[in-house]
C-alpha cells in the first residue's frame, strides 16, 4: 500500500503541473470577447437613434480613447486622434445599425459641418473592427458650398488595414455616407488609410468605395 501511495504521488507530480499549464495555455490562446453590446441601445428608435445620449455616455469617450490612438496631422499636430474623432462626431448626426452586426455613428464639427465624421464598428467578431473616417474640407481655396471645393478623406482603423482589402460593408457605408442625394458636387483630392503607427497610405477614393465626386450635407449610412 505504501508503494502504491508513492506511485500515486509521483504521478501527480508529473501530470498535475503539466495539466495545469495546458489549461492555462488554452485560456490564454482563447481570444477575449470585447463586449460593446451596450452600444445597441443607442440605435433605437430607428432610423436616427440617440446620438446625444451616446455622446454623453462615459463609455463612449473611453472607447474612443482606447481604440483610436494613431498619430494624426490632418486636424492639427499633436492633437490626440480620440479628441479629433470626438470633435468630428459632436455635431448633427445619427446612430444607425445594419444586419444586426454593423454600427455607424455620424456627425460633424460643431459650427463647421463641412468637416464630417463617421465611426464604423463591426460587432460580428470577438475583437470588433473600429474605423474612424473624417471628411476634411481644405479651407485654403473654395468655400465648401462652391463647386470644385477640395476635400480629403481619412480612415483610421483600430488595427492596420490593407487599403486594397477594405471590408465591403465598410465600403458601402462610406459610399452612402459620402454621397447622399440632392446635393452639390465636390471633389476628394486626397484619400488615405492610416496605420496605428501613423504610416499613411494614399489610395484612390474609389478603392475605398467612394467616388471622387462627393457632397457636403450627408449623415447617411
Amino acid at each position: 500500500m505504501h508503494r502504491s501511495f508513492k506511485l500515486a504521488a509521483v504521478f501527480l507530480l508529473v501530470t498535475g503541473p503539466a495539466a495545469n499549464r495546458a489549461q492555462i495555455h488554452l485560456k490564454q490562446d482563447k481570444p477575449q470577447v470585447e463586449d460593446l453590446q451596450w452600444l445597441w441601445q443607442y440605435t433605437k428608435p430607428a432610423p436616427n437613434g440617440q446620438k446625444t445620449a451616446l455622446l454623453a455616455d462615459s463609455r463612449f469617450t473611453e472607447l474612443l480613447q482606447d481604440e483610436l490612438k494613431a498619430p494624426q496631422t490632418f486636424w492639427g499636430n499633436g492633437i490626440p486622434l480620440s479628441e479629433v474623432a470626438a470633435a468630428f462626431l459632436s455635431g448633427e448626426g445619427q446612430v444607425e445599425s445594419r444586419a444586426n452586426r454593423y454600427l455607424a455613428i455620424t456627425g460633424c464639427v460643431i459650427d463647421q459641418c463641412a468637416q464630417r465624421g463617421l465611426l464604423w464598428i463591426d460587432l460580428g467578431t470577438p475583437k470588433p473592427l473600429i474605423v474612424f473616417a473624417a471628411m476634411r474640407w481644405l479651407e485654403q481655396s473654395h468655400t465648401p458650398d462652391e463647386k470644385e471645393a477640395p476635400f480629403s478623406l481619412w480612415l483610421f482603423p483600430d488595427r492596420n488595414l490593407d487599403p486594397q482589402h477594405v471590408p465591403q460593408q465598410l465600403q458601402n457605408t462610406l459610399a452612402n455616407w459620402a454621397q447622399p442625394r440632392n446635393c452639390n458636387t465636390q471633389q476628394i483630392r486626397l484619400a488615405a488609410v492610416v496605420d496605428t503607427d501613423g504610416t499613411t497610405h494614399v489610395t484612390p477614393a474609389n478603392q475605398l468605395g467612394v467616388a471622387s465626386i462627393i457632397c457636403t450635407n450627408s449623415t447617411g449610412f
